[in-house]
């Protein structure tokens, strides 16, 4: 049985998305060495070569919040203008549970939002999506956040042979307006269909790793089920565009032996194992990051959770966003999901002494070209308070990271003067007035980390423009000059 929502008409827009993974990569050789299962074993059954996990200190609702800051800042949306907030997780921050939802509202200051957690492993994401779609299609809010976040490793056992390594650790969060966005966002439609043709997991006497050999494989029952949402959602006709399918239990093959003309499987997440509730929209933030669609695409989030119910939505590609890395001529390698990986931080933030960032900027200002925009240094010096362990400076360093990077264009460049917390982004071809706007958010969000009330933070800034016929030497002076000295860390 499967229906879509009446008078479901309004379109709802995709303003913000952001992603977070943390930074500790375990790959199947720690594994192997962990627990003697082949590290080549574990690839051919289940495509992961390696997870993300986090940190003690790292809990579900700080991934989520990083995940949330970088689809608000890409928006522009107020914190207070959030009415809704839904976390899909199967790991709180404690057992017993508190709610999720309500530490990452504290977190970021939503003040408005009314939060909802759900506690559904596989579809709990587009449950959640359906929720805030609906409501502000039907006119009772403007904009909400829908939120996957899991901490697998929280409540995990590395030793534990049988799952070990199928999961992973991260956050994805989809902000959602009734203000146009770059994507729009459908109904989301849910079916199922009867007992003879429920998907086939393995019942309790089987080997618990053989429940996850997805990768190359057909699991019974999932590619009718991915057919009859493509058929719910787009119809009998001919696909226009290319669809782009994310789901972490459907493979490319699975799709080869049913196909359907124009349509794809994403599988961007294979080397980040099995994500949960947080796999749909980070590997919709990877698969708009890495450029892999494109405008007029469209985009099916599906879900099954292997007892007859399955869930999908679609979305529709309106403009590339300007952080994507098709309005870049890089490429990326691989499936690794740039956005978190080390080579990436690298690239995006250059630590430096202030000799060097001289030379950085004046090099910059003179291939600056007026005619295309302005050159435009924003300078950031961030004075933090209080707490000041070695565990809250690492998080500090990387939520000022995460805000930085999340915010900018992989064309733009971030400085980090080593030796203290002051930054200087340069925006190329900008309008300073967008560029003072962001400025100000940044510092908003900058000031509202808060680690549990361990610190307080301050940012003082300033813009800096290239003038025409300024000398090269003079606008890097007046940037480095806006820092100051090096500020104590």
């Amino acid at each position: 049985m499967s229906g879509r929502a009446k008078g479901d008409t309004d379109k709802v827009y995709l303003s913000g998305i952001g992603a977070y993974l943390p930074d500790h990569l375990v790959t199947n050789e720690t594994i192997s060495k962990l627990t003697g299962i082949d590290a080549e074993w574990i690839y051919s059954r289940t495509g992961i070569r390696r997870r993300y996990l986090s940190k003690s200190a790292e809990r579900t609702s700080q991934l989520a919040t990083w995940a949330v800051r970088q689809a608000l800042v890409q928006s522009g949306v107020a914190p207070q203008d959030i009415q809704l907030l839904l976390v899909a997780s199967s790991f709180p921050d404690s057992f017993p549970p508190g709610s999720t939802a309500d530490a990452v509202k504290h977190k970021l200051g939503l003040a408005s939002a009314h939060v909802v957690d759900i506690n559904t492993p596989l579809s709990g994401f587009l449950y959640a999506l359906k929720f805030a779609r609906d409501s502000i299609a039907s006119g009772t809010i403007n904009a909400a956040l829908v939120v996957g976040a899991e901490s697998f490793s929280a409540a995990s056992d590395l030793n534990d042979r049988r799952i070990c390594y199928l999961f992973s650790d991260g956050a994805g969060a989809m902000l959602l307006t009734r203000e146009k966005g770059f994507a729009s966002v459908g109904p989301v439609v849910v079916g199922g269909g009867e007992r003879k043709e429920q998907v086939s997991w393995p019942g309790p006497e089987w080997d618990q790793r053989e429940a996850f050999t997805l990768y190359g494989h057909t699991v019974p029952g999932l590619d009718r089920y991915l057919e009859a949402a493509l058929g719910e959602l787009l119809g009998p006709k001919p696909l226009a565009t290319p669809l782009h399918v994310i789901s972490q239990q459907i493979s490319q093959k699975a799709l080869d032996e049913n196909p359907r003309r124009g349509v794809q499987v994403f599988d961007g997440f294979t080397d980040c194992a099995y994500l949960l509730s947080s796999s749909l929209p980070v590997s919709l933030y990877h698969l708009l990051r890495w450029g892999e669609a494109q405008i007029r695409d469209r985009t099916c989030l599906f879900s099954a959770d292997g007892k007859g119910t399955w869930c999908a939505s679609l979305v529709d590609i309106l403009k590339t966003p300007a952080w994507s890395d098709a309005n870049q001529t890089t490429t990326r390698v691989g499936k690794v999901p740039i956005a978190r990986s080390p080579d990436a931080e690298n690239r995006e933030m250059v630590s430096c002494s202030r000799d060097e960032a001289q030379k950085i900027l004046e090099a910059e200002a003179r291939k600056a070209d007026p005619a295309t925009g302005s050159l435009v240094c924003l300078s950031l010096k961030v004075q933090i308070s209080g707490g000041q362990s070695r565990d809250t400076k690492a998080q500090v360093e990387r939520e000022t990271r995460t805000i930085l990077t999340g915010s900018t264009r992989v064309t733009d460049s971030l400085l980090r003067l080593e030796g203290g917390t002051n930054y200087a982004i340069l925006l190329r071809e900008v309008d300073i007035a967008d560029a003072q706007r962001l400025c100000s958010r940044l510092v908003g969000l900058l000031e509202e980390v808060d680690l549990a009330g361990e610190i307080s933070v301050k940012v003082d800034s300033q813009v800096n423009a290239l003038t025409s016929g300024q000398a090269p030497q003079v606008f890097a002076r007046e940037v480095l000059s806006s820092l100051g000295p090096k500020a104590r860390s």
